[in-house]
C-alpha cells in the first residue's frame, strides 16, 4: 500500500472511522517567532494562540495518590512498568469514568480565587511546542503512581506505568470550559481510557465538572466557540502514537518552564533511561527550529513512523510523510520533516489549488504559495484538505506564518 502523503492518509482515516471527526485533539499550536531559547522564562504566553498557566504544584510526582475508585488498588501499588513488548489490550474490563472530575484524583476543592486545589502528587507541566487550540488557554497535569517509573527505553515513545493520568483544561475568555482525562488504567500499551468533563454552569455543580456524552461531544460549550470532542475524536488523535500520550515526551519537556520537565524527571529518578540532553534539541536555529518544533507538536502526532498503525491505519514506513522530530536528530536536513516533505511531490491533491497548478509539493522550497502544507493549514469550514481535519474551527495564523517563513529560506525543487 503506497500512500505518499497525509491527504491520502486522511482519506483512508475518514473511511475507516466512518465519521467526519478525525484527528481531533490535533489541537495545534503556533510557536510564532519564539524559539526554545526564549522559553526558559516562566512566561504565561506560549505564542501559540493558547496561554498556559505558569503555576506549578510543589508536590513531587513520586508522592502521588489517587482518589477515584475502581483502580485505586493498582494506583496505590504503583503498577508495573510498560515495556515496548507490552502491546495489546488487557482482558480486564476498563474502568468506568467517574461521574465528576473531582473523583478522578485531579483536585480536592476549588480555592476562593477559582484555582483548583490539586490532589497530592498531581503536578502541572507545559509542553515546549503546545497544540493549537483555537486560542484557548490550557493547563495540563500529570499523576504518576508512587514507586513507578516511566519506561524511556525508546526515547521517542515513552511508556507509562499503570495508573498514570493526564488532564488538560481548556478555558476561553476567563471561563473554565472543559477538562480532558487520559488514564493509563492497565499494564498493556493499549489499556488507555479517554474521557471528557464539562464545566457546565447550568448543571448545579459550580465547583465541579460532569462527565460528558462521549458519543457526540458538546458543541458551543457555555456559549463559546469551544467544542468538547467525541470519543472517536479522542481515539483518532491519541491512537496515532503507540503510547497514546501527546505533548509529554523528551523533546516537549526539554525546557526550564515551571512544573514537570526533563530535568525534574531525571533528578527524581523517574525515568528508566535518562536521555542525553544534547540529543533533545530540535535542530536548527531561529525560524528553522521554530518550524520543525511546530510540525513536531502539531502534525507529528499523526504524521509519524511510530510502531503500530498510524492515523491512516497504514503500516509503519509506508505513510510517506513524517513530521515528528526524533531524539538525536542533529541537523535540519537530517530531520524526517525535511527528508519526507521538502521538495517532495504530494499525491491525491488537486493541482489547481496550488499556485501555478503544474505540480504540488508538500513543501516547495522558497515558495510557500506552491506548498501544500501551508495551504491545508489555511483551510477550514469542512474543506477536504483542512489540517487539522477536526478539533479546530479557526486558522492558526501565526503557525502558518512560522512555516511560511521557514519555507522561504529553503532551496527550490530541482
Amino acid at each position: 500500500m503506497s500512500t505518499q502523503d497525509f491527504f491520502s492518509q486522511c482519506a483512508i482515516c475518514v473511511s475507516t472511522a466512518a465519521i467526519a471527526s478525525l484527528l481531533a485533539g490535533c489541537l495545534s499550536s503556533t510557536v510564532g517567532d519564539t524559539t526554545p531559547a526564549d522559553t526558559g522564562q516562566a512566561d504565561s504566553s506560549q505564542g501559540d494562540g493558547s496561554v498556559d498557566s505558569g503555576k506549578a504544584d510543589a508536590t513531587t510526582i513520586a508522592d502521588a495518590s489517587g482518589t477515584d475508585g475502581r483502580s485505586e488498588a493498582n494506583i496505590e501499588d504503583g503498577g508495573a512498568l510498560d515495556s515496548p513488548a507490552d502491546s495489546g489490550v488487557s482482558d480486564a474490563t476498563p474502568p468506568t469514568p467517574p461521574t465528576l472530575l473531582s473523583k478522578t484524583g485531579l483536585f480536592t476543592s476549588v480555592a476562593s480565587d477559582g484555582g483548583l486545589v490539586l490532589a497530592s502528587g498531581v503536578q502541572e507541566y507545559v509542553p515546549l511546542y503546545p497544540l493549537w487550540a483555537d486560542g484557548a488557554q490550557k493547563v495540563r497535569w500529570i499523576y504518576l503512581p508512587p514507586g513507578s517509573k516511566i519506561d524511556t527505553t525508546n526515547p521517542d515513545l515513552w511508556s507509562f506505568p499503570e495508573g498514570t493520568k493526564f488532564w488538560k483544561e481548556f478555558d476561553l475568555g476567563g471561563k473554565r470550559l472543559e477538562t480532558r482525562l487520559v488514564w493509563k488504567w492497565g499494564p498493556l500499551v493499549d489499556d488507555v481510557l479517554y474521557t471528557t468533563y464539562w464545566w457546565d454552569p447550568e448543571a448545579g455543580i459550580p465547583n465541579d465538572a460532569e462527565n460528558t456524552d462521549t458519543m457526540f461531544g458538546v458543541q458551543n460549550v457555555n456559549g463559546t466557540t469551544h467544542e468538547i470532542p467525541s470519543l472517536n475524536d479522542c481515539q483518532m488523535c491519541h491512537d496515532s502514537l503507540q503510547h497514546h500520550v501527546l505533548g509529554f515526551g523528551a523533546i516537549e519537556l526539554n525546557h526550564n518552564l515551571p512544573g514537570v520537565n526533563i530535568n525534574t524527571l531525571i533528578d527524581a529518578g523517574l525515568l528508566t533511561t535518562n536521555p542525553a540532553l544534547a540529543d533533545l534539541e530540535v535542530p536548527g536555529t531561529g525560524g528553522a527550529q521554530a518550524a520543525l518544533g511546530y510540525l513536531h507538536g502539531n502534525c507529528g502526532n499523526c504524521h509519524n513512523d511510530t510502531p503500530g498503525p498510524n492515523a491512516a491505519g497504514v503500516p509503519p514506513g509506508d505513510a510517506g510523510m513524517h513530521l515528528r522530530v526524533l531524539v538525536g536528530t542533529k541537523t535540519v536536513q537530517e530531520s524526517d520533516a525535511y527528508k519526507t516533505a521538502v521538495n517532495q511531490l504530494a499525491t491525491d491533491f488537486m493541482l489547481s489549488l496550488i499556485d501555478g497548478g503544474a505540480t504540488a509539493y508538500r513543501i516547495a522550497g522558497g515558495n510557500p504559495a506552491d506548498s501544500v502544507i501551508p495551504y491545508v493549514m489555511n483551510q477550514r469550514n469542512n474543506s477536504r484538505y483542512e489540517m487539522p481535519p477536526v478539533g479546530s474551527n479557526f486558522v492558526d495564523d501565526a503557525g502558518v506564518a512560522t512555516i511560511g517563513a521557514w519555507i522561504k529560506t529553503l532551496p527550490p525543487p530541482p
